[in-house]
């Protein structure tokens, strides 16, 4: 091999080394700048409100067709006051898609597109929601940086919202106070019900109804870490349910307490009639005592009662100045299967 064919053989060796290193370099950047993701498929997540209230994220089924559909688990959704379905849509809408090009895609039950662009950077803002003659709402990354969380320590993205209206003008609205968070390894750190993005209200005749509001991661399945979906044998654990009742009885109205003694015979009778994930809490307000169901498998919000018995109208009560002004909450009953074990605004005081 003379000379000339050496150098030619040194320079095909470096031009090789070169495009290698371009390549691997192209790699890295696309992974570091798409690697953030709101949903994964193969991990369950909890998430609780301000109210500690529970709710999941599961993935049933995923379908690909150019992007990744991931379809969350059915929830219990209400129709009617006395009427619900097994076939509602998850809290967070009825499917996400994850794009390639980072942008994630949430449907509110209006079939309305939410877009929630993972990669974008810090100050970066872009529309997130539209309706055509009408609102507009764009997203901005309001903060990147390292939080702790579950015990974990991850890169984080804050998003934050601003309405306006059809002008283009910036108008007063509940979104523009709320939040995302999203963690570049372990997805949503806090989100919203997307299903009733922005604002939807959702009632017969302003008997009960959906609002918007935020929740926090509170537990993964990989890793296993804080609140953890139930085990079969955990929800099938009836033991006696009459010591769940943690309100003295004398302070219990009388149809509440037909009301759970009934449901305490469907639970022993019906395994799966979900009741056992239920429970009564007392709330005071205005110098008087509400009671509100709440069922961990229901995405609707409870309906209130007042002590004689007879259902609130949010449309005439008041909803908000009820919603940040009760106290005083404590359990009535729980059943077997609601592990809230704790409820802010207990001070009796």
């Amino acid at each position: 091999m003379n000379n000339g064919q050496i150098i030619l053989q040194k320079l095909n060796t470096m031009k090789a080394a070169f495009y290698t290193l371009i390549l691997s370099l192209m790699v890295f950047c696309q992974s570091v700048a798409q690697n953030y993701q709101t949903v994964y498929s193969g991990r369950i997540s909890s998430f609780e409100d301000l109210y500690n209230y529970v709710n999941f994220i599961r993935i049933d089924s995923v379908a690909y067709q150019n992007d990744s559909i991931l379809y969350p688990f059915k929830s219990i959704g209400q129709l009617d006051y006395n009427c619900y379905t097994p076939y509602g849509a998850s809290w967070i809408g009825k499917k996400v898609i994850i794009r390639g090009d980072g942008m994630n895609l949430f449907f509110n039950s209006n079939n309305d597109t939410i877009h929630i662009k993972t990669n974008a950077a810090l100050n970066e803002s872009w529309i997130a929601y539209q309706i055509p003659g009408s609102i507009t709402i764009t997203a901005k990354v309001t903060g990147h940086g390292v939080q702790t969380f579950l015990g974990l320590q991850d890169s984080v993205k804050t998003i934050g919202f601003q309405v306006y209206n059809q002008a283009m003008l910036p108008i007063t609205h509940l979104l523009n106070s709320k939040t995302i968070k999203l963690s570049k390894h372990y997805g949503l750190l806090r989100t919203l019900n997307f299903l009733h993005f922005p604002d939807l209200i959702f009632g017969i005749n302003g008997v009960w109804s959906e609002y918007l509001q935020e929740s926090d991661l509170a537990g993964l399945s990989q890793p296993m870490l804080g609140i953890q979906n139930l085990t079969w044998m955990e929800v099938n654990d009836h033991h006696i349910l009459r010591k769940n009742r943690l309100v003295c009885g004398d302070e219990v109205p009388a149809w509440l307490k037909d009301r759970i003694a009934h449901d305490e015979e469907i639970i022993k009778s019906n395994l799966q009639s979900g009741l056992d994930f239920a429970a009564w809490i007392r709330y005071k307000f205005n110098n008087s005592y509400y009671f509100e169901y709440h069922n961990l498998l229901s995405s609707s919000s409870p309906a209130i009662y007042t002590f004689a018995g007879s259902i609130i109208s949010i449309l005439n009560f008041g909803y908000e100045d009820y919603n940040a002004n009760n106290g005083c909450k404590k359990f009535v009953w729980k059943g077997p299967a609601n592990f809230r074990d704790k409820l802010q605004k207990s001070n009796c005081a």
